[in-house]
């Protein structure tokens, strides 16, 4: 028969257990989200090049463009500091990722400037691109 101890350290475990799969959810549905973001930016772009001489459409979106790009930019810093605290494993996002954000950066210069809302893009991309850890430590 188990003793109080015994309960209170498989306790302990399930509740940390539960706290991990807790927060592998949370970083899944943040893909999830960067990627769909990502790709009605890229389908709204391929339909700006097909329909150029639609007036009516270029002004839907004009209207729409800046809107699915900062949704896109604040869930792609969302999980930048994500890698930054820690909470996901920088090692595996960086091979997976380090282009990608690389062409973040590159493709919308413009909004990277001094007054930038993203710092934690930033910080990762330059991070990675001076070959160190993004993530801080205590």
């Amino acid at each position: 028969m188990a003793d109080a101890n015994e309960i209170a350290a498989g306790a302990s475990k399930s509740a940390a257990d539960a706290a991990s799969l807790s927060a592998a959810m949370a970083v899944v549905q943040l893909e999830q989200s960067v990627a769909a973001s990502r790709d009605a930016l890229a389908t709204l772009s391929a339909d700006i090049h097909a329909k150029k001489d639609d007036a009516a459409f270029m002004e839907a979106a004009a209207m729409r463009h800046p809107e699915l790009l900062e949704q896109y930019l604040n869930n792609t810093d969302r999980l930048c500091s994500y890698i930054i605290r820690g909470f996901i494993d920088e090692d595996n996002y960086r091979e997976d990722y380090r282009n990608w954000l690389t062409e973040t950066v590159r493709d919308y210069k413009d909004r990277f400037g001094a007054d930038c809302r993203h710092r934690n893009i930033l910080n990762v991309h330059h991070a990675w691109a001076e070959g160190r850890k993004a993530r801080k430590t205590a």
